[in-house]
């Protein structure tokens, strides 16, 4: 199933002190309160409606929402892999440095691995089995052909009951 942050019913999203959402801006990543209640409700949704173990993430920059991504499974205690790709080599660190200690035996997460590749790169979206991602978060390159490119290359790999879910796109 593709959606966007718009499905979600506007009074669920309303309620800005949900404990959920932190107010520190690196956990969020650059994710504004509304929208990280949302990225959270879906994975939820995804974590609840499916049993397949990848979660994606297209585009990690300093590697915040990443973070949420890790804590909010954790807090489903839904045992998950979780793929971050990004462009940036420097995303690196900053992917390290927030996943520290959230990923293996501290957290649900059994392995979470950064590619460095554009998000639709044909190579990193085939190591993803058709089928086996519960929850892919498109926050790549925002342009329409990228995002294009992206629904191509991810798509497929989201499973029955999964979602597909866009930050900031043309």
């Amino acid at each position: 199933m593709i959606t966007t942050a718009n499905r979600y019913d506007h009074a669920q999203v309303s309620r800005m002190n949900d404990p959920r959402v932190k107010t520190e801006k690196m956990f969020r990543g650059w994710l504004g309160q509304r929208e990280a209640l949302l990225v959270i409700s879906s994975l939820e949704e995804a974590a609840e409606k499916t049993t397949a173990e990848w979660f994606v993430e297209l585009g990690t920059k300093h590697a915040g929402t990443s973070r949420m991504i890790c804590e909010t499974l954790s807090a489903c205690q839904r045992k998950a892999r979780l793929l971050g790709v990004d462009l940036d080599p420097k995303a690196l660190p900053h992917w390290k440095e927030q996943l520290n200690g959230r990923a293996g035996t501290k957290c649900y997460v059994q392995e979470a691995r950064l590619e460095i590749a554009r998000s639709h790169d044909p190579a990193v979206a085939g190591t993803i089995p058709v089928g086996a991602a519960a929850w892919v978060l498109v926050d790549a390159c925002h342009c329409k052909l990228c995002v294009e490119l992206d629904i191509a290359a991810w798509a497929p790999k989201v499973a029955v009951g999964g979602l597909m879910v866009f930050h900031d796109t043309d």
